[in-house]
């Protein structure tokens, strides 16, 4: 059985590169591979890694840009959370929030499998 040459293959003389022009193209294909490695190894993706019950936390909160933390993790705005929510196992879950100038607030949240929480709360500003 005769093996397989990449010199068997004829190239067109438009899709060759030499010298220089070569070595750039390796170095783009080499940069971009590496790239797509670092994407996949850091989650690219933000799909929950075990598969389970879950079930859905809103917030309304104002002021919106409040910072949320659920369990300790750090989340972002309390805006991004109200339209879709957050996706959480069930059980309780500990929330704070937190805004400049105003008190942070602390909460106990019961999530339901396949129900949605919503968090209704007026931060209280911090007197002058």
């Amino acid at each position: 059985m005769a093996g397989f040459s990449i010199s068997n293959c004829k190239i067109p003389p438009k899709l060759r590169y030499s010298g220089a022009k070569a070595d750039s193209v390796s170095a783009l294909f080499v940069i971009a591979l590496a790239f797509a490695a670092l994407l996949t190894s850091c989650g690219g993706s933000q799909r929950p890694t075990d598969v389970g019950p879950r079930g859905t936390l809103r917030f309304e909160v104002a002021p919106g840009e409040a910072v949320v933390e659920v369990d300790e993790k750090r989340l972002g705005p309390a805006s991004m959370f109200e339209e879709k929510g957050l996706l959480l196992k069930p059980g309780q879950h500990r929330v704070i929030l937190r805004a400049d100038g105003f008190f942070t607030e602390y909460q106990l949240v019961e999530i339901t499998e396949d129900q949605v929480t919503v968090l209704e709360l007026e931060l209280r500003p911090v007197p002058e």
